[in-house]
C-alpha cells in the first residue's frame, strides 16, 4: 500500500498525516469486524496493540535480495 494519496489534480502523491493513516486504521479494523475477525486491542505504556488471533502477516523477500514484494495476511 502506498504511503502518500494523489492529489487533486493528481498529477503529484501527497504525504499521508498520521491523523488519516490513524483513520485509515480504524476503517480497516471495523472492516475485520464486519468480516468477523475478532480484533483485540490493548493499552500499554508504549501505546496500543492489536491482536487479530488467527491472522498472520506474511512478509516475502525476493531471492536475490530485493524489498518485499508481497504482504498480506494468511
Amino acid at each position: 500500500m502506498s504511503r502518500t494519496k494523489k492529489n487533486g489534480d493528481g498529477k503529484k502523491p501527497v504525504p499521508v498525516t498520521a491523523q488519516e493513516a490513524v483513520s485509515i486504521l480504524q476503517s480497516a479494523i471495523g472492516y475485520c469486524q464486519q468480516a468477523g475477525i475478532a480484533v483485540q486491542a490493548h493499552n500499554g505504556p508504549e501505546g496500543v496493540m492489536l491482536t487479530l488471533p488467527g491472522v498472520f502477516y506474511v512478509v516475502t523477500v525476493g531471492r536475490d535480495g530485493t524489498p518485499p514484494t508481497n504482504n498480506g495476511t494468511s
